[in-house]
């Protein structure tokens, strides 16, 4: 049994705009409520995730 005091790992598909101006996705990793990163994978890989995760 987990740890209840141990905080979740997980990704979220974020969507944005970029200071010029631009759209863009991105999957930001979160542990607990704290962001530790953002991956930025190809519009080809992006589709292929959403896809794989039915969105």
């Amino acid at each position: 049994m987990a740890d209840e005091q141990t905080p979740m790992l997980h990704a979220e598909i974020v969507q944005s705009i970029s200071k010029a101006g631009n759209p863009y996705e991105c999957i930001e990793v979160m542990l607990g409520g704290m962001s530790i990163g953002r991956i930025f994978p190809s519009k080809l890989e992006m589709a292929m995730i959403k896809q794989t995760l039915g969105l």
